[in-house]
């Protein structure tokens, strides 16, 4: 019994460790988000080259703090105060780029991944940031 209930456990823990995440992080640095992000050649050539160009009008709407993001990451002081709710966030990395000579990465943040989130942080369609990537987590 015992030598069965080790080779189930083993195949558990195999089964849990090979498990895709979904390519889901956080942000480690949220002082890395360019919160006044303009559309940019760059961040155009990028979203097509990773396959999102059809999703290109989406992004422009909701990329930056004028009206696309929730309400409390529309609010710089509530964004810098409470900067730890950003790491709570469940993001994708679409594309690497270069954003005005600096590396970085523009992700969504899906709803659908991030309906944990308290009021006022909680998104009620997918958002999108451009961050530099030392706001990323390593090997990211």
């Amino acid at each position: 019994m015992r030598l069965t209930l080790a080779f189930a456990t083993a195949i558990v823990l195999q089964a849990c460790a090979s498990a895709p995440n979904d390519g889901l992080v956080h942000i480690t640095d949220p002082q890395q988000i360019f919160a006044a992000a303009d559309w940019t050649d760059d961040l155009d050539k990028a979203a097509k080259s990773a396959g999102w160009g059809d999703r290109i009008p989406e992004m422009q709407a909701h990329l930056d703090e004028k009206g696309g993001w929730p309400a409390k990451m529309q609010d710089g002081d509530t964004r810098w105060y409470q900067n730890s709710m950003i790491g709570h966030y469940n993001i994708r990395e679409i594309a690497r780029l270069s954003f005005y000579g600096q590396p970085a990465a523009l992700v969504v943040v899906p709803a659908s991944a991030n309906q944990h989130m308290p009021e006022g942080w909680k998104p009620v369609t997918d958002f999108f940031i451009v961050i530099g990537t030392a706001g990323l987590p390593s090997g990211q």
